[in-house]
């Protein structure tokens, strides 16, 4: 998934109107943030606390915060005297599966098609799958784009689009897996026909990335590099690649 940003904001994207996940608890942050940065935090004397210490007390409650993610929609986005604000509005799927036990290469490619595209998209696999959008009144979210400060700290990105089904798992299924059982990776040759349904079977004795949990795209790009190099032992440079791009991908879903 990807922060959704005024360039993801294009005609496609109004037309598709695609599920986001939104960080509840980088969305307060944000907002404060933008408070800060404002000048609108402050004493009734005009006192104010200095931005290094802000940015302590931010970065301590950014990393005890709960992870708390939600699948919103856009709504309408306004200019204001700060920046472009979108408005989203609480959404909930209907009859939607447990990702984490998405049965098929098929299931998870109807699944990922679904969220990008949630009013155009049938499938046989979920043909009761649909959105329901809560009153966006009572559960609309105001998030400010862009503004003149560019402070990752003060302004963390809190909305993310380009939702896939390994970023469900991570963030609103606990990272459970049916597949590796919490792993993240699997013996391709040792599953009893599971890694078949998702075009991951090869030979045994190397640990093979989890289609399921860490992505069927992931999981294809290291399968590649595990067929080269299955009777001959990998460069370490490429090996090292390897483990980087693993250990990137494990931080992306919030593992590591």
């Amino acid at each position: 998934m990807r922060p959704v940003t005024p360039d993801t904001l294009t005609a496609k994207f109004w037309e598709d109107r695609p599920l986001l996940l939104l960080d509840k608890g980088l969305f307060g942050i944000r907002y404060l943030g933008y408070a800060i940065t404002t000048k609108s935090v402050g004493s009734k004397c005009g006192l104010a606390l200095p931005l290094e210490l802000w940015l302590k007390i931010l970065g301590s409650v950014r990393r005890d915060r709960e992870q708390d993610f939600c699948y919103v929609r856009a709504i309408s986005i306004k200019d204001c005297s700060l920046g472009r604000v979108l408005f989203c509005g609480l959404s909930n799927l209907v009859d939607g599966p447990d990702c984490f036990s998405l049965d098929d290469t098929a299931q998870v490619r109807a699944f990922e098609h679904f969220l990008a595209s949630p009013d155009s998209a049938s499938s046989d696999s979920f043909p009761n799958l649909k959105v329901n959008q809560t009153d966006a009144a009572t559960a609309a979210f105001s998030i400010l784009l862009d503004c003149s400060v560019d402070n990752s700290k003060l302004l963390p990105a809190c909305l993310f689009s380009e939702v896939a089904v390994p970023d469900v798992i991570a963030h609103l299924e606990g990272g459970r897996c049916i597949v590796c059982c919490e792993q993240r990776d699997i013996c391709p040759g040792c599953t009893r026909g599971v890694a078949q349904r998702y075009d991951a079977f090869m030979g045994c004795g190397v640990g093979l990335a989890c289609p399921l949990c860490m992505g069927l795209d992931f999981m294809l790009a290291d399968k590649a590099f595990l067929q080269k190099y299955h009777w001959d032992e990998a460069p370490k440079e490429e090996e090292a690649v390897r483990q980087s791009k693993i250990d990137r991908r494990l931080s992306e879903l919030g593992y590591r």
